[in-house]
C-alpha cells in the first residue's frame, strides 16, 4: 500500500550526463610471499604490464630486503638502480615514487598509465622472508557500442510504476560490479543514458548528504519516484526511503 509520496505540480527534468558511459576498469591485485637467503634474488615475481594506472606495490620484510623494479636487464627503481631513493622519480616516460630503503618495508606507486612493462623482484641484503603486495588497474576506455536505433526526438514519462520496473527488469545497468572506479555517480549516469536511448525521463538525483546519488523518475502525470540503479529499487521518496510495493 501507498503510505505517502511526494508530488511535484511543475518541475521540468532535463538530462544531464555527469560521466561518459565506459566500462569500469579491471582490477588486479595480488600477494606474493617468500624467503631469501642474504644475497638471493627472487627472480621475476610479475610482470607489470604497460597501461596500467594506479599502481601500488608495497614490501613487508623479516629483514633487509629490497623491492627491484626491471626493464629488461636495467634496474629503473631500487637501490642504486636509475631511480634509487626517496621521495621517487622519473624512469624514461614513467613517474614513480620510491620510499627508498626503510628497513622491512618500502612502496613504489605511480597514478599515471605506464608506458611500458616492468618486471618486478626483490632483492636479500639480508636473509629473511618477505610479502609483497601488488595492485593496480587495467582502464577500459572503448565507449559503450552506440545503440541500434537512434534516440529519439523526445523524451516521455513513464506511464505508471509497473511500465517502469518492466523497464529495470531488462536494463543492465544494476549487473555492473561496483568497484572503487565506477561507484554511485557512474551507476547514475548510466540509468539516465540507457533511459535517454529508449525515450524516457530519467535524471540523476544527489542526496542532499552529498554521499550518495539516485535517479530520480518521471511517472504518470504528476508522480516521481527515486530508483536505486545498483539494484533496480523504486522509492517514494529520497527523503525516507521507503519501497514501494
Amino acid at each position: 500500500m501507498k503510505k505517502w509520496r511526494y508530488l511535484f505540480a511543475s518541475i521540468i527534468l532535463i538530462p544531464i550526463f555527469l560521466t561518459p558511459m565506459l566500462s569500469p576498469p579491471t582490477e588486479f591485485n595480488k600477494t606474493l610471499v617468500g624467503t631469501l637467503v642474504e644475497g638471493d634474488r627472487s627472480g621475476v615475481l610479475a610482470t607489470i604490464p604497460a597501461g596500467v594506472i594506479n599502481l601500488k606495490i608495497t614490501l613487508t620484510a623479516t629483514a633487509d630486503i629490497d623491492l627491484e623494479l626491471y626493464d629488461g636487464d636495467t634496474l629503473a627503481i631500487g637501490w642504486k638502480g636509475e631511480v634509487g631513493s626517496a621521495p621517487g622519480g622519473i624512469y624514461q616516460d614513467d613517474t614513480f615514487a620510491y620510499s627508498g630503503y626503510k628497513g622491512s618495508e618500502e612502496y613504489i606507486s605511480t597514478d599515471s598509465p605506464l608506458s611500458q612493462s616492468y618486471d618486478l623482484g626483490v632483492y636479500a641484503y639480508k636473509a629473511g622472508s618477505y610479502t609483497v603486495d601488488v595492485f593496480y588497474a587495467i582502464p577500459d576506455t572503448d565507449p559503450a557500442p552506440p545503440p541500434d536505433e537512434p534516440p529519439p526526438a523526445t523524451l516521455r514519462k513513464f506511464e505508471d510504476v509497473d511500465e517502469l520496473r518492466q523497464w529495470l527488469a531488462q536494463d543492465k545497468t544494476d549487473e555492473i560490479p561496483y568497484t572503487s572506479f565506477f561507484n554511485c555517480n557512474n551507476f547514475s549516469s548510466t540509468l539516465q543514458k540507457a533511459g535517454f536511448v529508449d525515450g524516457y525521463i530519467i535524471n540523476v538525483y544527489p542526496l542532499e548528504s552529498g554521499l550518495h546519488i539516485l535517479n530520480m523518475v518521471a511517472v504518470g502525470q504528476y508522480s516521481y519516484y527515486w530508483v536505486e540503479p545498483q539494484d533496480d529499487k523504486v522509492y517514494y521518496s529520497p527523503l525516507k526511503l521507503e519501497e514501494v510495493e
